[in-house]
């Protein structure tokens, strides 16, 4: 990159993909109808979690944060694995913060992956306690009065390393519905702390 051009960091929103078999997801008219023309849609009939993420991201642009998810930069991609392409997003991007999108219902297991690469980065920029923001639905967890820290609480899955999440800072903010999810998000999003590199 040239001297003197900047660069302006990218937020990449991460979550789940699809939703657990048999749940039925709530999604308002008006949320499904603000899905991003850049965005093919993918679930049928409700709105998938990969939907909602594009949708976050849209948002978000519409703040005029420049924002992506993993789904949407597919030309961007040289390794043939997962984890090497998140891993080069990290740097191609360059990806400056991260919003962590977890709906209750949905199929999490791209996320449980995707944590524990952050939290193994914490405190290496990009990744510091300004720059992670994890975005769990009500249902999805609470916060354990005896440790003070966010307990991963929904059925099905082991959360014990979620819990480093807290250990590290970084940023937890429950949402009830999808209206107040975005305003939250687009709330974040305005706040862009510095990015060393």
């Amino acid at each position: 990159m040239a001297a003197g051009v900047k660069v302006v960091p990218v937020i990449l929103v991460i979550g789940p993909t699809k939703w657990r078999s048999r749940y039925r997801a709530r999604i308002s008219p008006e949320i499904e109808a603000s899905l991003p023309k850049w965005w093919h849609r993918r679930g049928d009939p409700v709105p998938w979690p990969v939907d909602m993420r594009a949708c976050l991201a849209d948002a978000l642009r519409k703040e005029h944060q420049p924002a992506t998810i993993m789904e949407a930069e597919a030309q961007r991609r040289t390794s043939p694995l997962e984890t090497g392409f998140f891993l080069e997003l990290l740097e191609k991007l360059p990806v400056g913060r991260f919003f962590a999108f977890w709906p209750r219902g949905a199929n999490p297991a791209g996320l449980l992956w995707e944590f524990p690469l952050l939290v193994e980065r914490a405190g290496t920029p990009p990744v510091t306690p300004d720059t992670v923001h994890v975005f769990p639905q009500d249902g999805v967890g609470d916060w354990d009065p005896e440790t003070g820290l966010f307990e991963f609480t929904e059925k099905g899955y082991r959360t014990t390393y979620q819990r480093d999440i807290s250990r590290c800072g970084f940023q937890i903010w429950r949402w009830s519905d999808y209206p107040t999810l975005i305003e939250i998000v687009r709330r974040v999003g305005r706040y862009a702390p510095p990015v060393k590199r």
